[in-house]
């Protein structure tokens, strides 16, 4: 097994630890929780939501005799009936939702098979007759994001079932080897983690140099370009993991030495440390960004005086230190509020 297919393989189950942590937000904001349960064991994920508020993710079942993939209705509790099934074997796990209630994740076809790729019809569990994508060739396929057309990206094998490359299918399509395989930045594999409305696909990729990963992000339904679309990094390795509308990117990226790893935004053709874009004395060490919606906000993992603590970045502005906002911000007055916004200190 390469490093990426093993860095590939343990990456769900890590997002699903990670990105399921709700970030705080300012102290004026509050939040009813509910709980979502499970299908009848004791470990559940959560993994996405809906604008309806339609939840995804993977649930223990019954005797904890393995995960299935659900979607709950709008702003309720797991029931057993939100089960989604799987393609034929036994576990099945959601990884996103669009508006539609379309889920697109990975489920196994028969008991003993690796996982395919699945999307299901809107509010309707996995139909094994016809929402399999399929591979590229290969025996192993998962789905990671879904656009509010239809359209699905992931990871699949090829044909030789020795390598991964990222997927875009088009709308409410199966995966087709001859069009939908993004292929790479030069090296042998690369993995797709989301798209937007448009069709630009993030993830990461090796290099030439076949031992390199980069993040990436494609022009509007084409393949990666190796010569416009490798997004660098912040030193060594970098991995893009979620696109706006507007085509920001966020991810993460080790710094030159390899051992610390910085979240990073990609907009306007640069990639930056988002430690460098906060106060200097804030105490935070913004270490992966998961997620960045179309008003610019971040959302993320890492370290507050050494603690670890998810994180939520709002774009800066005179308005939002008004009216005593700074204090939202750890700001001491106002002014020094502002002088962040105008200045960067």
């Amino acid at each position: 097994m390469t490093r990426f297919s093993a860095l590939h393989r343990v990456g769900p189950l890590t997002a699903l630890l990670l990105v399921s942590i709700t970030p705080p937000l300012h102290a004026q904001i509050r939040y009813f929780i509910t709980d979502l349960g499970t299908l009848g064991g004791t470990v559940g994920f959560g993994y996405a939501v809906n604008a309806q508020g339609q939840v995804t993710g993977a649930s223990l079942t019954s005797g904890n005799n393995g995960y299935l993939a659900f979607r709950t209705a709008p702003n309720l509790p797991i029931k057993a009936a939100d089960s989604l099934g799987t393609l034929g074997g036994v576990q099945s796990y959601g990884q996103s939702i669009n508006n539609l209630g379309q889920v697109a994740g990975a489920a196994a076809i028969t008991d003993s098979s690796p996982l395919h790729a699945f999307r299901t019809e809107p509010d309707v569990p996995i139909n094994p007759a016809v929402d399999d994508l399929g591979t590229l060739g290969g025996t192993e396929s998962g789905a990671s994001g879904i656009n509010s057309l239809g359209q699905v990206v992931g990871y699949s094998s090829t044909s030789d079932d020795t390598i991964l490359h990222a997927f875009r299918t088009a709308p409410n399509r199966p995966i087709n080897p001859a069009t939908d395989d993004l292929g790479t930045l030069g090296g042998t594999e690369s993995s797709a983690t989301a798209i937007n409305n448009v069709g630009q696909v993030v993830g990461y990729a090796l290099t030439s140099d076949d031992t390199t990963l980069h993040a990436f992000r494609t022009a509007p339904n084409l393949p990666i370009n190796p010569a416009t679309d490798d997004l660098g990094t912040l030193g060594a390795e970098s991995y893009g993991m979620a696109i706006n509308e507007s085509g920001q990117v966020v991810g993460f990226s080790y710094t030159s030495d390899r051992t610390v790893v910085h979240a990073f935004l990609f907009s306007r053709g640069l990639m930056y440390d988002l430690n460098n874009l906060v106060p200097a004395d804030s105490g935070w060490d913004l270490q992966q960004a998961f997620g960045i919606n179309d008003a610019g906000q971040i959302v993320g993992i890492g370290t507050h005086s050494g603690v670890d603590r998810p994180f939520l970045l709002t774009p800066a502005s005179d308005n939002l230190c008004k009216n005593r906002g700074w204090e939202n911000f750890g700001f001491k007055n106002e002014g020094q509020c502002i002088q962040f916004v105008k200045t960067g200190k």
